[in-house]
């Protein structure tokens, strides 16, 4: 029995390898189980709500890369959210894809929650490299909010993808 088990978990670690798009429903995350051994995790368009279930479910994550954008990032969400799990005890590095002002509550809620950050890459969309005064704006309202961990060292720069 013990054989056809570690059998059975090995196909489905493989399948898990092979997997690179996964289109979801609320229904998925709810009912989905903890995501125990992820450690890097990379997204593309999801709802805030999405993105803090999966952080929830994430409790290890040392990796969180989000590409494109993400909706629902209102300061009243992530103001009335309990924090995950990994931003208190493992998230070690964010990035930031196609950074613009509608993600600032985004990168608030990381930095004064994500307790062991050590890096931050905010990247933005070509528009904010033709208006400095507005990416300086950003960078300072980045900068005014008080990091949880000490260490972080936070990054702006121009998406390479938009040259």
């Amino acid at each position: 029995m013990t054989v056809f088990k570690c059998y059975l978990l090995l196909i489905v670690y493989n399948i898990l390898l092979v997997i690179q798009h996964l289109v979801f429903s609320n229904d998925f995350l709810a009912n989905s189980p903890v995501f125990g051994r992820l450690t890097s995790l990379q997204l593309d368009k999801l709802t805030a709500e999405a993105l803090l279930d999966l952080l929830n479910k994430s409790p290890n994550l040392k990796t969180l890369v989000l590409n494109h954008a993400t909706t629902g990032l209102d300061k009243d969400f992530f103001a009335s959210s309990m924090v995950p799990h990994c931003l208190l005890y493992s998230l070690k590095v964010v990035r930031i894809r196609e950074f613009e002002h509608g993600h600032i509550h985004l990168a608030k809620f990381v930095i004064e929650n994500a307790a062991v950050l050590e890096h931050m890459d905010i990247s933005t969309v070509m528009l904010w490299r033709n208006t400095v005064p507005g990416m300086q704006k950003i960078k300072e309202e980045v900068y005014s909010f008080s990091q949880c961990s000490s260490n972080a060292l936070i990054e702006f720069s121009i998406n390479s993808s938009d040259y």
